[in-house]
């Protein structure tokens, strides 16, 4: 028997945030040495406390970029910036709408960042939004395929091509297998042999030394006997 555990929408994209507490939101850096280690870093200009936010690493700029989530009140729409010392709110013309629990992931093929999906309220979004690192500026793509509205799918950088890839994220009622690739104006149904289990909020990251991408974790259904 499968049991709802939430009643708000927004509940199963926020428990993969430790039941969403947010009570600061302190910056860190790690060390790849063979004594790697984490460090908490102190900025002129801290990061203000949120959750369901989403963040990419430009190489363009050569910044990390953060579109700004919730506070569990409120959902919001500013984007942040980070050099590696400290933390700026860029003004920009436009900006995709406030949402929390949407993805992003850097598109090597076209040098600029994806941004897909979240929620606003009760609403999952299906919105494509493309960051340009050298203007700092947002533009809404308008493909013709758009995939279903989504919280936290899984965006990351194909190993071939350099595309963006999305694979699954949380659709209001079910948790999704689905897999796309944005083309650079587009998005295509990819239909693989095999895929992970459906799921929302799983990391995937880039492996450059065996040349794939790596998936971890996630949440899907929750089953109770």
């Amino acid at each position: 028997m499968f049991v709802s555990k939430c009643v708000k929408a927004r509940c199963p994209q926020l428990a993969f945030a430790l039941a969403a507490l947010v009570i600061a939101m302190p910056s860190y850096a790690a060390t790849s040495s063979t004594g790697s280690k984490w460090i908490q870093l102190h900025p002129t200009h801290p990061f203000p406390a949120r959750t369901a936010f989403a963040s990419a690493y430009d190489p363009i700029s050569k910044k990390v970029v953060v579109f700004r989530g919730t506070d569990e009140v409120n959902e919001f729409n500013d984007t942040w910036t980070f050099n590696g010392s400290t933390w700026k709110q860029v003004q920009t013309p436009i900006s995709p709408g406030a949402r929390a629990a949407a993805t992003m992931a850097y598109d090597s093929s076209t040098q600029k960042i994806v941004l897909f999906g979240g929620f606003q309220g009760f609403a999952f979004l299906n919105d494509t939004w493309v960051w340009d690192g050298a203007s700092e500026t947002w533009t809404q793509a308008q493909p013709t395929t758009v995939p279903r509205g989504a919280t936290n799918p899984s965006l990351f950088t194909d190993p071939v091509n350099g595309h963006v890839d999305m694979f699954g994220g949380y659709q209001g009622q079910f948790y999704s297998r689905s897999m796309y690739q944005w083309t650079g104006s587009d998005w295509l149904l990819l239909n693989p042999t095999t895929t992970p289990y459906p799921r929302a909020g799983a990391v995937a990251v880039y492996d450059p030394a065996h040349h794939n991408v790596v998936m971890f974790g996630g949440i899907s259904d929750i089953w109770i006997v």
